[in-house]
């Protein structure tokens, strides 16, 4: 593999990682929103998304969560790479 196609490579997976951060929070309030709506006396004004994850379906509210927070963790690495070439492209004006 050649400098130039390892370095598009890594490119694109970093954009898949930023992209993670982007569909899990878009997925969750899906899921919390089709939760609490299956689900007979829950009332988002009154009570909290937690509420959900108690009794039946809980165990599918808590993958939610789980998983937006590995998809938000997922950013990191682009997010700090997009600021670190962001920082040494203003550095070579």
């Amino acid at each position: 593999m050649t400098y130039d196609s390892a370095s598009a490579h890594g490119r694109v997976t970093m954009c898949r990682l930023s992209l993670t951060g982007v569909i899990g929070p878009v997925l969750s309030v899906v899921v919390f929103t089709v939760a609490g709506m299956l689900r007979p006396g829950y009332s988002p004004v009154h009570q909290a998304i937690s509420a959900l994850g108690n009794g039946t379906g809980g165990l599918l509210i808590d993958a939610a969560g789980v998983l937006m927070g590995a998809g938000t963790r997922g950013t990191t690495p682009g997010t700090r790479r997009s600021a670190t070439d962001s920082s040494e492209a203003r550095s070579h004006r």
